[in-house]
């Protein structure tokens, strides 16, 4: 068992140093959401700005000090539960000042520990049985992608749920299913209980992840230093509440951060006020772009060789309209560089398309569907090998999207 004193003078001393005026450092604190109601909260932003030691601080241990409250800790896939993954996730500064006041966190067997330290310590080394045994429990860690084998577990002390380094760095690395995973094993934790918030912790890496789809969050909209409530009100009466915040640099001048880290568009340390466009949507000077304003130079740069169809409502719902049935879809072309191994999707549909580029197209072109098997599009299917080895760069960001919810992958 822990003395409560003990942990108040270090969370006294923590909040202490977050409250110092005049520092060059943005350290991130949740103090500023106090007055906010959600039920998520995605924090987002640049690295090193204390978003994990704030949570740690802010949440995990204002929580268990007020309440006895226990953390669940969310990683991917099993192999993430090994001591040298969890054990090491709790950040430097909180740490040393939890070993002043005589105050230890272990991680052993999924579980996190919290004691006393210095009578669990011989000779230099914990005696984490001890520790463990008398301990009291902080947090559990559990992986999305085995939610099945925790659906027994009592998680009435539970009230946070934590999700650190949600978003991964390349859209296509999510596994097949997470969304899913995350619903079932939310539903086992929460059970009928209103006491929990889920909090997603991440940096800004690409705008698209599957859990900005599911709350309908365009990344691309956000920027750095300010706070979203979205709340969507077209199944329920009272939905859940999510609340976005984007956080500012850790610094605000660029002098103030080591030299080493000064590096040529290192703006994931040097300051990223907004999502950027991946990197395979289209560029402003694209060749293809000046060349679409002449008929000729296009001609000799570029074929167009292939139309698609693909439709765009997932669930293959049919919408009526009128007295007949329709569903939502896109058109695009595949324009083949005719001096480079680059291949160019480009939306043909303008009147849906907010922006982006666009071309028109003669209707005599092969027309297929692309990785989708919608029975509604009647086209053959593209044989998806004649784009191996080339480029592929999008007209717009939807479509992009689109290619990705769909698990195409493009090579991209």
């Amino acid at each position: 068992m822990i003395n409560k004193e003990n942990l108040k003078k270090a969370l006294d001393e923590l909040n202490a140093f977050k409250k110092r005026k005049n520092q060059k450092y943005n350290f991130h604190s949740f103090d500023t959401l106090k007055n906010y109601e959600y039920d998520f909260l995605f924090t987002v932003g640049t690295r090193s700005n204390g978003k994990t030691t704030s949570i740690q601080r802010d949440v995990i241990l204002q929580d268990f000090y007020d309440d006895n409250a226990q953390f669940i800790k969310l990683c991917r896939f099993k192999e993430d539960l090994k001591g040298v993954h969890q054990s090491e996730w709790w950040t430097e500064v909180n740490i040393e000042v939890l070993h002043k006041h005589d105050i230890h966190i272990e991680y052993s067997g999924n579980t996190y520990y919290i004691n006393e330290y210095n009578r669990y310590v011989k000779d230099g080394e914990l005696l984490v049985n001890e520790f463990r045994k008398s301990g009291e429990v902080l947090g559990k860690v559990i992986p999305i992608m085995r939610q099945q084998s925790y659906k027994s577990i009592n998680y009435e002390k539970s009230n946070n749920i934590i999700f650190d380094e949600f978003a991964l760095q390349n859209d296509y690395l999510y596994p097949y299913g997470e969304v899913d995973n995350f619903k079932q094993l939310l539903s086992t934790i929460v059970r009928i209980r209103e006491n929990i918030k889920v909090y997603f912790i991440g940096n800004v890496l690409t705008p698209f992840n599957p859990y900005f789809s599911m709350f309908g969050i365009d990344a691309m909209k956000l920027k750095a230093g300010n706070t979203y409530t979205f709340i969507d009100n077209s199944q329920y009466d009272e939905p859940c509440v999510v609340l976005l915040e984007f956080t500012k640099s850790v610094t605000n001048k660029v002098s103030d951060l080591p030299r080493l880290l000064r590096l040529p568009n290192n703006s994931q340390v040097t300051g990223l006020d907004a999502y950027e466009l991946p990197s395979k949507v289209i560029n402003t000077d694209d060749w293809l772009l000046v060349a679409l304003d002449d008929y000729d130079i296009f001609n000799e740069h570029y074929t167009i060789k292939y139309k698609f169809v693909t439709s765009v409502d997932e669930s293959k719902k049919f919408k009526k309209v009128g007295d007949s049935y329709e569903f939502e879809y896109i058109e695009y072309v595949a324009i083949f560089d005719n001096f480079n191994d680059k291949i160019y999707l480009i939306r043909t549909d303008v009147d849906k398309l907010s922006h982006g580029v666009y071309i028109n197209v003669k209707d005599d072109l092969p027309v297929y569907k692309l990785a989708d098997t919608d029975i509604r599009n009647h086209y053959p299917i593209f044989n998806i090998a004649k784009f191996k080895n080339r480029e592929v760069i999008f007209g717009d960001v939807e479509l992009y999207k689109i290619m990705l919810e769909r698990g195409v992958r493009l090579w991209i």
